[in-house]
């Protein structure tokens, strides 16, 4: 399995490496606002399924029998997300049905912005309004993990959450799911910036964003990250060896 933010993937170096990896399912995160990512066609790595929503893209081997878009209510949040945190589709694995999870939390980048302004320091509600993102990101994803709870079948959370692998939002999510690059990794995982010619990657990777998150019925084979050859990539992508035990 592989997961990718692809928002902003060196398309040639994206279509080489996948290639070389012919997975079984791709799921792809950030792919709705880019215009070469428009046109999703359905020979993505080879893989027959394909389907498409919002900013979520999923091919897989497998047929797809069901796909549910998953957004928070605006009442736990602070208003309408105005972007889908999680596509939900079932695949027929040989007869079985297996749940792939395909999230991205909002970038805390825009919100970064608000303690530029004097305004907010200066409001009142300065401390509301500077944790405002804080916030949201812990709410969206403690819903979708009562929803990961309720499954009955076998279950794969992938995708780029935004949440580093330290602190308590990340052991939160561990404690329901298996991290796959802690089972079975190699090197330090860093899927963040991919992008070495960006100042903010000081010529290395550095943060550990993206993952794939096997609930426990799978034992964890390898996790490897996309190599340097991800060229003008934000994120590398990650893949998994995930087998049923």
């Amino acid at each position: 399995m592989v997961t990718c933010n692809r928002g902003a993937q060196d398309g040639a170096a994206w279509l080489r490496w996948i290639a070389g990896v012919q997975p079984d399912v791709v799921a792809m995160q950030d792919v709705g606002g880019w215009p070469k990512m428009a046109a999703l066609t359905p020979d993505v790595a080879g893989l027959p399924h394909v389907i498409r929503i919002g900013e979520h893209a999923v091919a897989s081997r497998y047929p797809i029998r069901r796909t549910v878009p998953l957004a928070p209510l605006a009442s736990i949040t602070f208003g309408p997300l105005g972007y889908l945190p999680c596509l939900k589709v079932e695949l027929d694995v040989d007869g079985r049905t297996v749940v792939v999870y395909s999230i991205h939390i909002r970038s805390p980048r825009s919100h970064f912005q608000s303690y530029r302004s004097w305004d907010v320091w200066r409001s009142p509600n300065r401390s509301a309004a500077l944790s405002k993102y804080w916030i949201e990101q812990q709410r969206v994803l403690q819903m979708l993990l009562i929803l990961i709870r309720t499954e009955k079948n076998p279950v794969v959370v992938v995708g780029d959450l935004n949440v580093p692998d330290v602190g308590p939002l990340y052991r939160e999510v561990t404690r329901t799911l298996q991290d796959a690059h802690r089972e079975a990794g190699q090197g330090y995982g860093y899927t963040f910036p991919g992008d070495l010619t960006s100042p903010l990657a000081g010529g290395v990777p550095w943060l550990r964003i993206d993952y794939i998150l096997p609930d426990h019925s799978w034992r964890v084979v390898s996790c490897t990250v996309q190599d340097a050859a991800a060229v003008a990539s934000q994120h590398r992508a990650v893949v998994a060896d995930l087998e049923r035990k």
